[in-house]
C-alpha cells in the first residue's frame, strides 16, 4: 500500500515516503496537532485484518511508549484510519547500524560507546517486562549527532511463512502463538532457545546483542552461514571465530564482554543488560583495542565474567590519585564475579582455609537459605534448611546462624544457632540475636542481641553470657579480632542519615571511635588484625580505606558501585558484595488507567491520587546529577510523567489544582500543577516533609519536626496563614500514611513506646478534646488509611512479601482481609514500605524497595 503526500491519517499529514519493507512503508509526516515532523509506519494489509494481531501490537506500543528513554525509538501514537493501520513514531536522522557496517568493521572506541548506548535502552525496555527478541544491526539507528536508537519493539511484525533457505526473517506470531515450539527472530541473530523454539525472556536480547557486537568489532558476522539451516545449526554448536584473528584486534576485556553474551545456555550469560552496560561502560575511555588476542573459547568456569573488568578498570584511576606511588602505579586489583543469582546476598565467609566459599541470600523472593562455592565448581550448591542466615564461619568450619530471621530496620532478629559446614546438626543457642562471630580459637564467639522486649537496646555479649557493651542505637559489622582481644562493630542511632560509628571495644569496656561519618558502610578486620579495612560510599562510589588502630588511613580502592566488605583471608583475598538498590512503584493487578510498574527512575516513591484516581503524585530521590529531589506528576494515559520541581510531594488539593511539597530544607511549599508560581509558606518553628491536604482545600495537616527532635501534628489555614498544634507531641503518622479521615474530622495517629519500638494507634478530633485507642492492631503493625465510609483503617506488617492488607473495623476492633500484596517479580524486595489508595479503594499502589547483590572475589588490594 502507497499513500500519496497530502494523504491524512490523523492528525498526521503525509509528506513523503522514507522506505519500505516486508514490515510496512514508512513515511515522513506532520503532525498538525502539535506542529512537528514524524515518522508513520503504515502496517501491512494482514495486520489491520487481524483484529487480536492488532490490538496486540497496540498494547505493546503502548508498553513501549511508556519506556521514554533516550536510546530506545520514541512511539508517539497507534491508530487506524480505514483499511490502514499506522504507528506515528520519532523521525530520525542518520542510518542503520547495517548501514554503518558497510564498509566492515568499527574502531573499537567506537563501537564500546555505541554498544553502552544499546545495552542501556535494552535495560530499560527489560526492566519494564519488555523483551525485544529481534536485535540486529537493521533494528540500531545511528543518529548523526552520535546517540544510537533501538527499533521495531514487536511493532508491525506478524506471523511469517516457515523460513526459506534464503530468507532473513522470522516475525511475532499473532497473539497466542508466542509459546514453546514458535521460532521468533532474524536468523543470525536469534539465540540458541529462539531456535529451538523455546520460551525466551531478557537474556534472549543479551544473546542477539552478543552477536550485534561481535559483527561491529569484526565486519563479519558472528555466525553467518550459505543457509538458515546452517546459520541456526552453527548458533546451536558452534563458536565464532577466533576475535584475536582480527587485524584490528580488540582488547582481550573487550572480546570477554563479548564471549560472556554468546554464552549456549540463558543461565551463563550476562543476567542482565544491566550489567554488560556496567561493564562496557568500565572500558570506556580505556584501552578497548590492541591489545594481546585471547582465544574465543566457551567459557568453562561461572565465576568467571567480564564484571572483572568493571573494578581493574576504574581502580586505574584511583590509583593513580590515591595510592601516593611515585613513577609507576601498583597494578590494579582484580574483580572477579561469583554469584548470578537475582535476589539479595546476607553475608558470606570463607571455609576450608579459602578454598570454598559459604554464602546465605534471599533468590528470587525466597527465604534465605545457604550455599556453598568450592573452588572450580561451575555452580553453587544449596545447604540446609530454607530460613538460614548465615552470620559466621569458624577455624573449624562451624557456622553460626540465624533461623527465620524476621528483617526489622535494625536488622535482621532471630534464633541464633550453630550447624556444621553443611548447614545440619542445627542446635539453638540464643534468643534475639542480630550479629555474632567466632573468636579465632573456634570455641567462643560474641553476639548482639535484643535486650528483652527492648527491641532498641543492644548488648554485645562476649563469651556467650557476660555483657560487655549497651547500645541504644543500631548495631552491625560485629567482628573479633584475631587475636581475640578487640570487638569491632559499626553503630549508629535511628536518625535517618545519621553518621555512623566505627567502633573499636576491648574486653575491659573501653571503647575507641576508628571513623565516623554517614558515609561509612561496612568494615572488617585485615588480615593482619593490626588494623580495619573499611568501605565508604557516596552516592554510587565505594572507597575502599585501610584504617591502622593509631587512625592513619591509606586508600586500597577507589571505583564505580556500592561495595559492602564480607571476609578476607589471611593472603587478603576480599569477599565482597555489590548491591543496588531501588524504590519502585507498582499497580494492583490490571490496572486499565497505568502500566503495572509505575517506576520512573531510580528512586520512585508514591504519595497521593487526584479525586478522580487519574493522576498520580510521586517523588524522585536525587534526581537531575545532584541530591536533589523532584516532584512529579503522572497523568493516566500519557507516557511520560511532568517534573513540577524540587522537593519532595506530599499531597494533591481536592481540586487537583495545587501540590503541597517540601524543600530540601523541610519548608512548606505550595506548588501549581498548571501555570502560576510557588508559594512559600510560613508554618512556625519546625521543619516537616508530610502534610495533607482538608477535605475543604483551605487547611493542612502538618507533620512538623521541632526543635528538640519531638514530632507533632499542627493545623495550617491557607488563607489565615497560622499553624495550631493538633494533637500532643510524639503523635504522629507514618511516612505514607494519609492519617485524616473522609469527612477531615478525625486523625488516625500513633505513639511509639521508646523502649520496646512497639506502636499504639489512636483517633483524635481535628476541632476538639479527647482521643480514643484504636484496639485490634498489633504493635508491630503500620497504619496505612482510611476506609471509604470511615468507620475502618487499612493496617499491614512489614513483613515478607507478599504481604496482608487487613481493614480494621474502629469500633470493634474486628479485622478482615482487605488486599494482598504480590509483587510482579518478588527477587531482592525484603517487604511492602506502604502503599496509596484511592478513597474508593479501588485504584491501588504499593511503594517498595529492591535490593539486588552479587558477590565479588577481589584479589591483588595492596
Amino acid at each position: 500500500m502507497s499513500l500519496a503526500s497530502g494523504t491524512k491519517l490523523g492528525p498526521y499529514e503525509v509528506l513523503g515516503p522514507l522506505g519500505a519493507g516486508g514490515m510496512g512503508e514508512v513515511y515522513r509526516a506532520h503532525d498538525t496537532k502539535l506542529s512537528r515532523e514524524v515518522a508513520i509506519k503504515v502496517l501491512p494489509a494482514e495486520l489491520a485484518d487481524n483484529p487480536d494481531a492488532l490490538a496486540r501490537f497496540e498494547r505493546e506500543a503502548r508498553a513501549v511508549a511508556q519506556l521514554s528513554h533516550p536510546n530506545i525509538l520514541a512511539i508517539y501514537d497507534f491508530g487506524q484510519q480505514g483499511d490502514v493501520a499506522y504507528a506515528a513514531m520519532e523521525l530520525l536522522e542518520g542510518e542503520t547500524l547495517r548501514e554503518g557496517l558497510a564498509h566492515g568493521a568499527l574502531p573499537a572506541r567506537k563501537v564500546v560507546d555505541l554498544a553502552v548506548q544499546i545495552a542501556n535502552g535494552l535495560a530499560a525496555a527489560h526492566e519494564k517486562g519488555i523483551v525485544h527478541r529481534d536485535i540486529k544491526p537493521e533494528n540500531v539507528f545511528l543518529i548523526r549527532d552520535g546517540h544510537v536508537k533501538i527499533l521495531d519493539f514487536g511493532i508491525a511484525k506478524v506471523r511469517g511463512p516457515a523460513l526459506a533457505s534464503s530468507g532473513k526473517t522470522l516475525t511475532t506470531p499473532p497473539e497466542g502463538a508466542t509459546g514453546p515450539g514458535v521460532v521468533m527472530g532474524t536468523v543470525g541473530y536469534m539465540s540458541p532457545e529462539q531456535v529451538r523454539g523455546e520460551a525466551v525472556d531478557h537474556r534472549s536480547d543479551i544473546f542477539s546483542f552478543g552477536a550485534v557486537l561481535y559483527e561491529m568489532l569484526t565486519g563479519v558476522r558472528a555466525f553467518g552461514r550459505d543457509t538458515a539451516a546452517e546459520t541456526m545449526a552453527a548458533i546451536l554448536k558452534e563458536e565464532p571465530p577466533e576475535m584475536g584473528s582480527v587485524p584490528t584486534g580488540p582488547s582481550p576485556a573487550l572480546q570477554r564482554i563479548v564471549q560472556h553474551c554468546l554464552e549456549k545456555k540463558p543461565g551463563e550469560r550476562f543476567q542482565s543488560a544491566r550489567d554488560v552496560a556496567f561493564a562496557l561502560q568500565a572500558l570506556s575511555g580505556s584501552a578497548v583495542a590492541s591489545g594481546p588476542s585471547v582465544p574465543f573459547t566457551r567459557r568453562r568456569h561461572g565465576a568467571t565474567l567480564a564484571w572483572v573488568i568493571l573494578a581493574a578498570v576504574l581502580a586505574l584511576g584511583a590509583a593513580l590519585a590515591g595510592w601516593g606511588f611515585r613513577g609507576e602505579p601498583p597494578p590494579p586489583p582484580t574483580f572477579r564475579r561469583l554469584t548470578f543469582f537475582r535476589g539479595t546476598l546476607d553475608r558470606a565467609a570463607f571455609a576450608n582455609h579459602g578454598q570454598t566459599i559459604l554464602y546465605s541470600a534471599r533468590v528470587d523472593g525466597q527465604p534465605s537459605s545457604l550455599y556453598s562455592l568450592s573452588q572450580g565448581a561451575a555452580e553453587p550448591t544449596r545447604l540446609g534448611p530454607p530460613g538460614t542466615h548465615l552470620l559466621s564461619v569458624s577455624a573449624g568450619n562451624d557456622l553460626l546462624v540465624l533461623r527465620n530471621p524476621q528483617m526489622l530496620l535494625s536488622g535482621n532478629l532471630g534464633t541464633l544457632a550453630q550447624a556444621t559446614q553443611a548447614g545440619t546438626g542445627l542446635r539453638e543457642v540464643a534468643e534475639r540475636v542480630f550479629e555474632a562471630d567466632w573468636a579465632s580459637d573456634g570455641q567462643r564467639f560474641a553476639l548482639a542481641r535484643s535486650s528483652g522486649a527492648h527491641v532498641n537496646t543492644v548488648l554485645i555479649e562476649f563469651p556467650l553470657g557476660k555483657q560487655t557493651y549497651r547500645s541504644a542505637g543500631i548495631l552491625s559489622s560485629l567482628r573479633i579480632s584475631p587475636d581475640g582481644k578487640r570487638l569491632l562493630f559499626l553503630e549508629n542511632d535511628w536518625t535517618p542519615g545519621a553518621a555512623k560509628l566505627l567502633q573499636i571495644l576491648g574486653l575491659e569496656g573501653k571503647v575507641e571511635t576508628l571513623a565516623r561519618g554517614a558515609q561509612v558502610g561496612s568494615a572488617i578486620w585485615g588480615p593482619s588484625g593490626r588494623e580495619v579495612w573499611l568501605a565508604e560510599h557516596e552516592g554510587d562510589q565505594t572507597t575502599l580505606s585501610k584504617l591502622a588502630l593509631s587512625g592513619s588511613r591509606r586508600t586500597l580502592w577507589r571505583g564505580a558501585g556500592r561495595f559492602e566488605l564480607q571476609g578476607v583471608d589471611g593472603e587478603g583475598r576480599l569477599l565482597a558484595s555489590l548491591q543496588h538498590a531501588e524504590s519502585q512503584v507498582e499497580t494492583a493487578g490490571n490496572d486499565p488507567a497505568f502500566p503495572r510498574n509505575l517506576s520512573w527512575l531510580n528512586s520512585t516513591f508514591a504519595f497521593a491520587f487526584s479525586r478522580d484516581g487519574q493522576t498520580l503524585l510521586f517523588t524522585e530521590s536525587g534526581t537531575g546529577g545532584a541530591s536533589l529531589d523532584g516532584i512529579y506528576l503522572r497523568r493516566a494515559g500519557e507516557p511520560a510523567p511532568v517534573r513540577l520541581g524540587n522537593g519532595e510531594g506530599c499531597d494533591l488539593s481536592p481540586d487537583g489544582r495545587m501540590v503541597l511539597g517540601a524543600s530540601a530544607e523541610g519548608h512548606y511549599q505550595i506548588i501549581p500543577t498548571g501555570a502560576g508560581s510557588v508559594r512559600n509558606l510560613d508554618t512556625g518553628p519546625g521543619t516537616g516533609a508530610a502534610g495533607w491536604f482538608f477535605p475543604d482545600g483551605h487547611r493542612l495537616l502538618l507533620d512538623k519536626t521541632l526543635a528538640d527532635g519531638t514530632s507533632q501534628m499542627f493545623v495550617y489555614d491557607l488563607e489565615q496563614g497560622r499553624a495550631r498544634p493538633a494533637a500532643p507531641a510524639e503523635y504522629t503518622a507514618f511516612t505514607g500514611q494519609r492519617p485524616l479521615s473522609p469527612d477531615g474530622t478525625r486523625m488516625a495517629l500513633f505513639t511509639t513506646d521508646p523502649r520496646t519500638s512497639e506502636h499504639t494507634f489512636w483517633i483524635f478530633p481535628v476541632d476538639g478534646e479527647g482521643r480514643t485507642r484504636v484496639e485490634g492492631i498489633s504493635p508491630r503493625e503500620v497504619l496505612q488509611a482510611w476506609s471509604e465510609d470511615g468507620k475502618g483503617l487499612y493496617v499491614f506488617e512489614r513483613g515478607p512479601v507478599p504481604t496482608q492488607i487487613d481493614r480494621v473495623d474502629i469500633a470493634t476492633g474486628r479485622r478482615e482481609p482487605w488486599k494482598v500484596f504480590v509483587p510482579a517479580d518478588p527477587a531482592g524486595i525484603p517487604r511492602l514500605t506502604n502503599f496509596e489508595t484511592t478513597r474508593d479503594g479501588k485504584r491501588v499502589v504499593f511503594n517498595y524497595r529492591r535490593v539486588l547483590s552479587q558477590l565479588f572475589l577481589v584479589e591483588g588490594l595492596k
